[in-house]
């Protein structure tokens, strides 16, 4: 990937516009693929659907801290929350959310102290924002080549972008994978396999146009409120001895809906022999004992995470989202554990975005069978 392939977001409150709006251009003039709302959300578009896909898809996030910021609440503060719990599964050095102060006379938010923050308002402000992207998207890209070159698997990915204007039309974005390797065989069965049902997300959205309702919808609606919008990305590969993870993110507006759906889907992999992992159950020794002692270990961590004050119908909804091994099966095999992702409402409102937890490998591989330990070179 180049640096116009990784997406900077800018997260700022209106009421700052005009002071951020510089920043923006630098970044684009510099050659970044930047991301404000105010200049790439387009008349009839869903700008509720727009930030949060921007958002889900930034590499970087630019956070813009000033007295307005400070005391509005709303898409700021929330994209703050977001941040910060993605910068927990970062490496400790990675630079991932930049805050950067808009004026001089305000403290320093208790929640961002731990971070290095950059003066905007001072002169070379705006070059130390530029200097920071470049820096990671550089470690970015040498961690990326440093891995495939250490698991012998290389990949690409090509979007695919369709749109079809009817009542109610579609728009979609697919970013399907190729996989090769100078080690394993027929690695590229496992590309036909993940760009299958990515193609079979788009021709299901071709569907539309034996389903069209006049009585509904009309051309004098805004694009977005008749146009149904389908956005798949993939977000990392992974691995972990010979298993390899793919994961992606699914963003779906069904025109007419209040807000989108948002969702994660991943394709699991055992590289030699090449075969896929249709289900987590495989791993274990005695599935239904690992089921109590996983999903259990799941729900402390979650609560933990989403819900540190505990309310009963909380605890109830995780519950809920966790009790069969079916909905446990978007799983990837990360160096440190396994992670385990959720989509909207599954475990949590959807305000709490895409939960996840990880399980480290020393907490369950007593459980795996003695296969699963030698595939996740865990012992």
């Amino acid at each position: 990937m180049e640096e116009k392939d990784h997406l900077i977001f800018i997260s700022y409150t209106n009421q700052d516009q005009a002071r951020v709006i510089p920043f923006y251009e630098r970044l684009s003039t510099a050659g970044f693929n930047v991301w404000m709302d105010c200049k790439k959300i387009k008349p009839g578009q869903n700008w509720d659907f727009e930030i949060r896909r921007a958002f889900n898809r930034a590499n970087i996030v630019v956070l813009f801290v000033s007295k307005n910021s400070e005391q509005k609440r709303g898409y700021i503060q929330r994209e703050v929350k977001l941040a910060l719990k993605n910068l927990e599964e970062k490496l400790p050095d990675d630079i991932y959310l930049i805050p950067v102060l808009l004026d001089t006379d305000i403290e320093r938010p208790e929640h961002l102290s731990h971070l290095q923050m950059t003066p905007g308002y001072e002169i070379g402000g705006a070059e130390a924002i530029e200097d920071a992207v470049r820096y990671q998207l550089e470690r970015y890209g040498v961690a990326i080549k440093k891995l495939q070159e250490e698991e012998h698997v290389s990949w690409g990915s090509n979007t695919i972008k369709e749109s079809w204007e009817g009542l109610p039309g579609y728009e979609a974005s697919i970013e399907t994978l190729e996989l090769k390797s100078d080690k394993y065989k027929n690695l590229e069965q496992a590309s036909a396999i993940i760009n299958g049902e990515l193609h079979s997300a788009l021709l299901s959205c071709r569907m539309t146009k034996l389903e069209q309702d006049t009585s509904f919808f009309s051309y004098a609606q805004e694009d977005f409120q008749r146009t149904n919008t389908l956005d798949i990305i993939l977000n990392k590969v992974s691995f972990k001895g010979r298993l390899m993870s793919a994961s992606y993110t699914h963003h779906y507006y069904p025109c007419g809906a209040a807000h989108g759906s948002y969702s994660i889907s991943v394709y699991n992999f055992c590289l030699n022999p090449l075969f896929r992992l249709e289900t987590i159950k495989w791993l274990f020794e005695d599935p239904d004992n690992a089921l109590l002692v996983v999903r259990e270990k799941i729900r402390t961590r979650l609560m933990q995470t989403l819900y540190p004050d505990t309310p009963a119908e909380a605890d109830e909804w995780v519950i809920s989202g966790t009790e069969e091994w079916n909905h446990l099966e978007n799983y990837s095999f990360l160096e440190e554990g396994i992670e385990f992702n959720f989509s909207s409402y599954q475990v949590a409102p959807f305000a709490a975005g895409l939960p996840a937890a990880i399980l480290p490998y020393d907490e369950i591989k007593d459980l795996l069978k003695e296969t699963s330990k030698q595939l996740l070179s865990v012992y």
